[in-house]
């Protein structure tokens, strides 16, 4: 499993799965590397082996390549899911039906022992003992655009994304606990 300080990456677009993985990593200790899902397998193989990422959590669409850039790093997990996994049922049974397949998403991950499907997994949590995070503790490895050649991490830690949360709440003191927010911005967006 994740242990605290483990690198985890996230090669997600903006989905239910990259919330609840980045919330879920953050609260065993992990660091969160999120990764832009339009990279190519050498780019991925770069920040994968730069962050030291040792688990990986991806599409079903685009586990062979993720898989093919694992390859040579420190990544020992590969998380599988699925895009339809948060579709209501009569949406899901159609994209299984008329996409799935045909768009790539369906895919095989039986030969390889790394990988395991998310919702799997999900299935089989149980209750684990809570870690202590400090706010000094690193949270996320943000990679930046690499306007100066290769994309580098900097470094959040967990005081930093509180600090933005203050900020946010300050500068936006009409939103309340209820409200609902479209985020249109990628959720691997660098700068």
């Amino acid at each position: 499993g994740v242990r605290k300080g483990d690198r985890v990456a996230l090669v997600l677009p903006n989905c239910p799965q990259f919330v609840y993985c980045f919330y879920g990593a953050l609260k065993a200790g992990a660091v969160v590397v999120p990764t832009n899902p339009l990279y190519t397998v050498r780019e991925l193989r770069q920040q994968l082996a730069d962050s030291g990422a040792r688990a990986v959590v991806a599409m079903s669409k685009l586990y062979p390549q993720v898989a093919e850039a694992a390859e040579g790093t420190q990544v020992r997990d590969i998380v599988v899911t699925n895009v339809k996994e948060h579709f209501p049922l009569p949406l899901r049974l159609l994209f299984t039906l008329a996409r799935e397949r045909k768009e790539g998403h369906r895919v095989d991950i039986s030969e390889d022992a790394r990988a395991v499907w998310l919702r799997d997994l999900l299935r089989g949590a149980g209750t684990r003992e809570l870690v202590r995070v400090e706010p000094s503790d690193l949270a996320v490895l943000q990679y930046t655009g690499g306007t100066t050649g290769t994309p580098k991490g900097a470094m959040l830690s967990h005081r930093a994304l509180m600090a933005n949360v203050q900020q946010c709440r300050a500068w936006h003191t009409t939103i309340r606990p209820d409200d609902r927010i479209l985020a249109v911005m990628p959720s691997t967006c660098t700068a």
